[in-house]
């Protein structure tokens, strides 16, 4: 955000803001979830330009960005994630290990190290996103992800939860802008994205409790979800809950931000 908002001596500035947000890389997927945090505090104006126009900016990238990590065609987080065979490799006590390379001498050729240094890849079949899903419903792949349970283990679970979350700030940013016809006319599948990914991560009631605000969601998706789906929602609620104290964060803390731009820019109905 500090690179998107930086002075320029340039009369028109939003030419300027979009070239930088297209060059815009974040570190790593906690630079981009607190940026997308940055980004919900953003209201009056910005350098001559409309916040929510800058809002909407910053969200489209970040959620560029996701998409670039978690689409089914060619998603960058997939190579970095340990295959299912070295996580069973790495939990395995030493009389295992043995008996896990046996199995590996057994077939020819060996294919034991090839499976461990391969990623992991959700059953897109049950996850059930198009292939070629665009950035714009990203928060709709993450969402189904869960559809998956076997696939969310292990820091696969704990970076889906953070980057579900990144999502769902950002498609808040972008959508309150447009908040009279995605939050407000019609009950818009943004809607049912931000209530159900709300209630998931940032609601104190027991995930089962909040099946009305996850159902939408989950009818208007062709994901094939089980009982296991929703013990994957619970994980990954405790997972990012787990994780914000690491940050010196707190998840009333990402709240707050949420609260504080429907305050600074509400809704209004007038007769």
């Amino acid at each position: 955000m500090s690179s998107l908002l930086a002075p320029t001596r340039a009369k028109n500035v939003w030419p300027i803001m979009i070239e930088r947000a297209k060059l815009y890389l974040p570190v790593s997927s906690l630079h981009l979830h607190l940026d997308a945090l940055d980004v919900l505090s953003l209201t009056g104006d910005c350098s001559g330009v409309p916040a929510a126009n800058v809002r909407q900016l910053a969200a489209a990238r970040i959620l560029e960005l996701l998409h670039g990590s978690w689409s089914p065609r060619g998603g960058k987080v997939f190579n970095d994630f340990r295959s299912d065979w070295r996580l069973r490799w790495d939990a395995a006590d030493p009389d295992e290990r043995v008996k896990m390379e046996k199995r590996c001498e057994a077939i020819q050729p060996n294919p034991m190290q090839k499976w461990m240094v391969a990623g992991a890849w959700p059953d897109w079949s049950k996850v059930a996103v198009p292939v070629d899903v665009g950035s714009e419903h990203v928060h709709k792949l993450l969402f189904c992800l869960p559809a998956d349970a076997n696939f969310l283990v292990s820091e696969r679970l704990k970076r889906w939860a953070l980057d579900s979350v990144t999502a769902l700030l950002a498609l808040f940013s972008h959508a309150w802008a447009d908040r009279y016809e995605k939050f407000a006319v019609s009950f818009s599948p943004e809607m049912a994205y931000f209530i159900a990914l709300e209630a998931v991560f940032l609601r104190e009631d027991p995930v089962e409790e909040l099946r009305g605000a996850l159902l939408p969601a989950m009818e208007w998706s062709d994901a094939r979800w089980t009982a296991a789906s929703w013990a994957k929602f619970t994980e990954g609620r405790e997972a990012y809950a787990n994780f914000l104290p690491l940050i010196g964060l707190s998840v009333a803390e990402v709240v707050d931000r949420l609260t504080h731009l429907r305050d600074v820019e509400p809704l209004v109905f007038r007769g």
